[in-house]
């Protein structure tokens, strides 16, 4: 990931410019105006943090924890896995992480993030300047990950901390408020800082896990898991007909919308009826 450089006041409006859909241009930490040093700044973290949230709202910029001389190849390279994470996946992992909780968890101090708001990084001018957008696919939500790795382990709820109505951004200020308080009231020596990262965070072993756990009954009613689930040692009868001889191939291959073999159209055919099988072949 990539720490940004921005005072904790101003959390909320970094999240309400990039979910407006307005890109945010990241700076090099040490990309500095003359008089700023003039008067002995030499990062963004020696600027006034007015400073910082004025470079924001009016001109949109935010200086990321990378110098000049390593900017483009760090920027390059992050916005390289990220789109590599959503051709090998279909999953935008890419995150502008705000708020960290800083915990411990078999004597190993853990930072992980609080808020979540999915983005996309692009290269905004041939001088090589990279900008942050927002990812109009995904939403603002809570790290769920964390969120119930601290209910299993200490029966930690955040009630307040829930995903927002469609359209609308989680409030960042109400959810580090509602961790903070949830956290004081258990008595945990954990605290909750106002940070912001750019970050590839892969999740996809827990929305395989929600998904089973909130849809199980859904998935039972199909009849091959409903097998497995309540007679998986006998034989397995298909309720869907038997579609060998009833399907014209050549009416289907006429409304398939790549050609395809006799036995291509024969697992397209079954898959239709709703039958159970294995498809076994080259890939594609």
């Amino acid at each position: 990931g990539l720490a940004l450089t921005l005072p904790g006041p101003a959390l909320p409006v970094l999240q309400n410019v990039v979910h407006d859909g307005t890109p945010v241009t990241l700076l090099p930490a040490d990309r500095l105006a003359a008089v700023a040093r003039e008067r002995g700044a030499a990062t963004a973290g020696d600027l006034p943090p007015e400073q910082l949230t004025e470079a924001l709202v009016e001109r949109h910029e935010v200086h990321a924890d990378v110098t000049s001389g390593a900017y483009l190849s760090r920027l390059r390279g992050l916005a390289h896995r990220a789109r590599t994470v959503v051709e090998d996946t279909g999953a935008n992992n890419l995150y502008l992480a705000l708020g960290s909780l800083v915990w411990e968890l078999d004597g190993r101090e853990l930072r992980s993030p609080l808020v979540l708001v999915p983005v996309t990084l692009a290269p905004a001018s041939r001088d090589g300047a990279y900008r942050l957008g927002v990812d109009e696919t995904g939403s603002s939500t809570p790290n769920y990950c964390l969120l119930e790795k601290l209910r299993q382990l200490h029966g930690l709820v955040v009630p307040t901390a829930a995903e927002p109505a469609e359209g609308a951004a989680l409030d960042v200020e109400e959810a580090l408020t509602a961790v903070r308080a949830a956290v004081a009231e258990a008595g945990l020596p954990y605290r909750v800082e106002a940070t912001a990262d750019l970050a590839i965070l892969h999740f996809a072993k827990y929305r395989l896990w929600k998904d089973l756990d909130e849809h199980w009954a859904d998935f039972a009613e199909n009849p091959l898991v409903a097998h497995l689930v309540h007679e998986p040692t006998e034989a397995f009868e298909d309720p869907a007909p038997d579609v060998a001889d009833g399907v014209d191939l050549d009416e289907l291959a006429a409304r398939c919308p790549v050609p395809a073999d006799s036995s291509q159209l024969r697992a397209v055919a079954e898959a239709a009826a709703g039958r159970t099988f294995v498809l076994e072949g080259p890939p594609g």
